[in-house]
């Protein structure tokens, strides 16, 4: 699927799922390994992020963004919070911190931070496979532990 067919599924989705304001842009968020990741934006500001499986999954199990979903969604609900924060939560608390979080703001109601989850379409007439959508958060992409570790001490302990 071209970008702007996916564009075109994605915006009569959304306006059926969301409060959006066409036209609507789409751009790759790339470094990922496997899932496709797109951060989705609209006139008025708004943006979000979709995740879906690659093109050609080899195994649908392994690329089970339903599944992620509805993790990020029961941590959300978590209130046991975690005895060391990862370099990756670290980054976001520094971006909620800064003020840099787009208006789909970090979920604070959990004790795990995590982006908030918006809606899952299993409907692979839609774009062709499974997806989810998440608010956007601004903030470091950290492909790795290794990643986080290269982030200032102050900025990791934030």
């Amino acid at each position: 699927m071209s970008d702007h067919s996916l564009l075109a599924a994605i915006t009569t989705w959304l306006a059926n799922h969301a409060n959006i304001s066409a036209p609507l842009h789409i751009e790759p968020i790339t470094g990922g390994r496997s899932n496709l990741t797109f951060k989705i934006s609209d006139s008025a500001g708004q943006h979000w992020v979709l995740r879906r499986p690659p093109i050609e999954a080899a195994l649908a199990s392994a690329h089970d963004v339903l599944r992620e979903y509805r993790i990020v969604a029961a941590l959300q609900a978590s209130t046991v919070r975690p005895k060391q924060r990862s370099g990756f939560s670290r980054a976001l608390a520094r971006s909620e911190a800064a003020h840099e979080v787009s208006p789909c703001m970090l979920q604070r109601t959990s004790a795990v931070p995590t982006a908030p989850t918006i809606a899952t379409c299993d409907d692979t007439d839609v774009i062709g496979a499974p997806f989810a959508m998440y608010g956007y958060v601004v903030g470091p992409v950290l492909h790795t532990s290794a990643a986080a570790q290269e982030l200032p001490i102050t900025e990791r302990q934030a």
